[in-house]
């Protein structure tokens, strides 16, 4: 038993010492650090509107729901998704809408 005990705690110490500098000390310097140069993008890049009451509402991120306007680059979700029924008329429009801006946005992609 007290072999055991020589050889386990070694590495219960070594797995101590570990997850403290690299579970709390490193993550809390790289955050800290982040907050301290890019404040303002290590938050989120939050949008803050003032409503007509005048109280001020965080609406969502700058980063989330890009527009990107060339076909190389991946297309990000819609922004105007809905939950209409997949054989409603309306969704047939919308499906023949967005092929439409497919097709004038990447002429090639067929």
């Amino acid at each position: 038993m007290n072999k055991a005990i020589k050889i386990v705690k070694p590495a219960f110490m070594l797995f101590v010492m570990m997850s403290l500098l690299c579970g709390i000390l490193y993550t809390g310097l790289v955050t800290g650090l982040a907050n301290l140069v890019f404040p303002k993008q290590s938050n989120g890049s939050i949008i803050t509107v003032t409503l007509k009451d005048g109280t001020k509402k965080e609406i969502g991120s700058e980063l989330i729901a890009q527009e990107f306007t060339k076909p190389e680059y991946l297309i990000g979700r819609p922004l105007g998704t809905t939950n209409l029924s997949p054989t409603g008329k309306k969704e047939e429009e919308l499906i023949k809408e967005c092929i439409f801006w497919w097709h004038t946005f990447d002429p090639a992609n067929k």
